[in-house]
């Protein structure tokens, strides 16, 4: 909101917190409060609701820019900062009830979209478990940040089972060449032509043909091999005819 050069400014003072400092958690928490008092004091003046509205949406800008710098492995260098951020922001929400409970949909739920799906399922439950024993019916208004919080909460946290659940269950590729199948039915060359008659016909020679192959096979193996080897009767007539003309041409 103040210009380039002030962005600029901000950007390197941030990144030399997130070096230097031991309690990055509460400088973060801190900047967020500043900005949601001006927005609760605007509020409770009640003179211009679309000023109100402008310091809650500049509000949530700095709870997304902050909470952009949790990126990568980031998220699981600072997880310990971001989850103070999270339980202390959460604590702060809950102050006098339901007084500040916009802080929870405005500055902490950007905060817990960068937390591990066991730590969102623990934050929700402790979330949930706090309303025990109060009567949220006696003013719905305060109490609808808090309920647009839970739901959003549970829908990410479904939305993220269901990712995890998409990719424990996807099979595995097999490497190399696939498996050839068997029994593939041939292009027939022509469509027009062939009938299923000429089909059945041509499958049963096949089968024919494999019948007598089989037999062929097993006539040979119940004759001994001495007789297997034995030239066949044409054979040797075709021999003698020779040696017959080979004589006479001697003689």
């Amino acid at each position: 909101m103040h210009g380039t050069s002030v962005a600029e400014i901000v950007k390197h003072l941030i990144t030399f917190l997130k070096k230097n400092d031991d309690d990055l958690a509460k400088t973060f928490l801190e900047a967020l409060k500043m900005a949601y008092n001006r927005y609760m004091i605007e509020l409770s003046r009640g003179d211009d609701e679309s000023l109100a509205s402008k310091h809650f949406q500049e509000f949530q800008a700095l709870a997304a820019q902050l909470s952009g710098t949790f990126v990568g492995a980031s998220k699981n260098k600072h997880k310990s900062d971001i989850l103070k951020i999270v339980n202390q922001g959460v604590e702060y929400a809950f102050i006098d009830a339901p007084k500040q409970l916009s802080f929870l949909e405005g500055a902490v739920f950007h905060f817990v979209s960068k937390l591990s799906t066991p730590d969102i399922l623990e934050i929700n439950v402790n979330i949930q478990n706090r309303p025990e024993n109060v009567n949220m019916d006696e003013d719905p208004s305060g109490w609808r940040p808090y309920h647009t919080f839970v739901q959003t909460l549970r829908e990410k946290f479904a939305k993220i089972e269901g990712v995890q659940e998409e990719k424990d269950g996807t099979s595995i590729r097999r490497r190399g060449r696939p498996r050839k199948r068997c029994n593939i039915q041939g292009k027939r060359l022509f469509d027009d032509h062939d009938s299923s008659e000429e089909e059945d016909s041509i499958s049963g020679s096949d089968h024919e043909n494999a019948q007598d192959e089989e037999e062929q096979d097993e006539d040979d193996e119940d004759v001994p091999l001495i007789n297997q080897i034995r030239p066949s009767s044409k054979l040797r007539s075709l021999r003698g005819s020779r040696e017959g003309n080979k004589g006479q041409t001697q003689m």
